[in-house]
């Protein structure tokens, strides 16, 4: 198998770490690597920000409408289903599924909680960053 390579996405740009470093990623079904990914350090964490602050002060989400916003995260949805077994797949194979098991569900019930993202809404529920903060085993 010919494996895959993840950088950091910075200003648009898929980069390798500014040191050249990186790590095996694990799919914990086969306990072997599937792919390298960039490890990051302090220089990428300020690269990436100052990205941030760029594309936050010069684009043009910060100024958009709450509609505006959601239109996007709806395409968004709409392209990921578009391309949900490929998506499944990759999932699958991070999570250590032996089969896709991402569903269609997923993206619907995501789909239809654009509130906080879109700039409205009251933000995430504490009952389900309590869920995600538990997953890993971390207490």
């Amino acid at each position: 198998m010919t494996e895959e390579f993840f950088g950091h996405i910075i200003g648009n740009k898929e980069v390798p770490s500014a040191n050249g470093e990186t790590f095996g990623v694990l799919n914990p079904y086969t306990n072997e690597d599937y792919a390298t990914a960039a490890l990051g350090g302090e220089q990428d964490a300020a690269a990436a920000i100052a990205a941030a602050r760029q594309a936050f002060d010069e684009g043009p989400w910060p100024r958009m409408g709450h509609a505006a916003r959601t239109k996007i995260i709806y395409r968004l949805t709409e392209l990921l289903r578009e391309n949900l077994e490929e998506f499944a797949q990759a999932e699958s194979r991070d999570m250590g599924m032996s089969s896709p098991g991402f569903g269609r569900g997923s993206l619907s019930w995501f789909s239809m909680r654009p509130g906080p993202l879109a700039g409205g809404g009251r933000g995430p529920r504490p009952e389900l960053s309590n869920q995600s903060r538990n997953a890993g085993g971390a207490g």
